[in-house]
C-alpha cells in the first residue's frame, strides 16, 4: 500500500514555494491555479499536483510572463495532463472532494453566451434557475464566483465587451440584494458592518458575505462602495456595532483596507476588524483574515463575535 500523499496547509505551501498566502488565494480564486483541496472542517490543503503548479506560475511570471498569461499556461498544462489521466484514476478521498452539482444546474457558457449577446431574458433566467436549483453555498461557491470570473477573464481576452460585463454585474447584484433583504435584520443580532475600502467598486463578494451573514444570525449592514476611511469610523461609532469587516477584490485595496483598520481601531478598539475577499490578507497586526468561502468566513466572524 502506498504511503498517503503529503498535504500542506496553506501556511506550508507558501514556505515551500516562497509565495505569500495571500498571493495563494489570489491565485485561487482569480485564475483557478493550485486549486486545494478543503478538508471537512475546511481548510486549505495543497497536494504535490498543487505545488508543482504552484512552482510553474513563478517560472513563468520570473521569466517576465503576464499573470494572466502565466496562468492560462499552467491551467493548460493541468489540461494536457488530465487528458492523458487513465479513466481508472482513483477518486478523491471523501470528504476532500466537490460536492456534486445538483441536475439542472445551468452551464456557465451558456451565461457567457447570454451576455455576449446582451440577452437580458435569458441571463436573468439563467440566475433564477441556478439560484433556484441549489444552496445559496453551493450557487456561490461552486457556480456564481466561477461563472464571474469566466466573465472577466473573456473580457480580459476581448472575447467580451465591457457592456456585457456590466449586464451580468447588475443582474447578479439586483439578485442578491433580493437575498439581503430577505434574509431579514434583527436589531437585536451583533452588528457587523461590511464594505469595501475607498477606491474600492467590486460590490459583488461584500454583499455575498452579508448576506451570509445574515442567514447565520448576524445583523450584517451592508455598506457598499467605496467608503471613505472617515465614514467607516462614523459608522463604526456606533454601540451597536461589534465587528466591521473590509471587503479587498486585489492586492491594491490592502493599502487602503488597512487605512480603515487602523482608523476604526483607534476609534473603537473594542471592536473586531476583520479582512475578507478574494485578496484578503493581515493589513495589521489587530487584524483577522477570514479565509475559506464565503460561508465559512461569515461562521468564522460568528464565533469570534459570540
Amino acid at each position: 500500500m502506498p504511503p498517503p500523499e503529503p498535504m500542506l496547509t496553506i501556511q506550508g505551501a507558501s514556505a515551500a514555494t516562497g509565495v505569500p498566502a495571500t498571493t495563494l488565494r489570489a491565485w485561487e480564486n482569480r485564475y483557478g491555479i493550485a486549486r486545494p483541496r478543503r478538508t471537512p472542517s475546511g481548510y486549505r490543503v495543497y497536494d504535490e499536483e498543487s505545488i508543482a503548479e504552484i512552482h510553474r506560475m513563478v517560472e513563468y511570471l520570473s521569466a517576465g510572463a503576464a499573470t494572466r498569461l502565466a496562468a492560462d499556461a499552467v491551467i493548460r498544462t493541468r489540461a494536457d495532463a488530465a487528458s492523458a489521466t487513465p479513466a481508472s484514476a482513483p477518486t478523491p478521498a471523501p470528504g476532500l472532494g466537490a460536492p456534486p452539482t445538483p441536475s439542472g444546474m445551468p452551464a456557465i457558457p451558456d451565461l457567457l453566451t447570454a451576455a455576449r449577446e446582451l440577452d437580458e431574458p435569458r441571463l436573468a433566467a439563467i440566475l433564477d434557475v441556478a439560484f433556484s436549483t441549489a444552496s445559496f453555498d453551493f450557487v456561490l461557491d461552486r457556480w456564481l464566483f466561477p461563472a464571474l470570473r469566466e466573465v472577466g477573464l473573456a473580457w480580459e481576452r476581448g472575447a467580451l465587451d465591457i457592456s456585457a460585463e456590466h449586464l451580468v454585474s447588475a443582474a447578479v447584484m439586483r439578485r442578491l440584494s433580493a437575498l439581503y433583504d430577505a434574509a431579514g435584520f434583527a436589531p437585536s443580532a451583533r452588528r457587523v458592518l461590511v464594505g469595501l475600502p475607498p477606491g474600492s467598486e467590486h460590490e459583488i463578494p461584500p454583499l455575498a458575505f452579508a448576506i451570509a451573514a445574515r442567514r447565520i444570525g448576524l445583523g450584517a449592514v451592508h455598506l457598499g462602495p467605496n467608503l471613505p476611511v472617515d465614514s467607516w469610523v462614523t459608522a463604526a461609532r456606533s454601540p451597536e456595532v461589534r465587528a466591521v469587516v473590509v471587503s479587498v477584490r486585489t492586492h491594491d485595496d490592502l493599502d487602503a483596507a488597512g487605512a480603515v483598520a487602523r482608523a476604526v481601531g483607534k476609534a473603537r478598539p473594542d471592536v473586531r476588524i476583520a479582512i475578507g475577499g478574494p485578496a484578503a490578507g493581515p493589513v495589521d497586526k489587530h487584524t483577522v483574515t477570514l479565509a475559506g468561502t464565503v460561508p465559512e468566513s461569515a461562521q468564522l466572524l460568528a464565533d469570534l463575535v459570540r
